[in-house]
């Protein structure tokens, strides 16, 4: 189905992101999902992880962007001094 032909592309798309921790990075499949079928997104709003992944979104609206970003802070010196694993 391609959105924009059913006439959909009209409609302004709001996403609203949970969080949840690791189950956050959820957001960017559905992110890459909704860039696959040519959705704009208008407006974002986010709660814990959801406002991480939000936020760099809003920022750079690339999921792979996004995706290579928080792969690079998990892999990073700072988050290893967390000691979260």
């Amino acid at each position: 189905m391609m959105l924009r032909e059913e006439g959909y592309m009209a409609t302004k798309v709001g996403l609203a992101l949970g969080g949840g921790g690791a189950r956050g990075f959820a957001h960017i499949g559905v992110l890459k999902g909704l860039e696959a079928l040519g959705v704009q997104i208008h407006s974002i709003a986010g709660t814990s992880m959801g406002a991480v992944i939000g936020a760099m979104y809003a920022m750079n609206p690339r999921a792979d962007e996004v995706e290579g970003r928080m792969r690079a802070f998990l892999e990073g010196e700072r988050f290893a001094k967390t000691k979260l694993r």
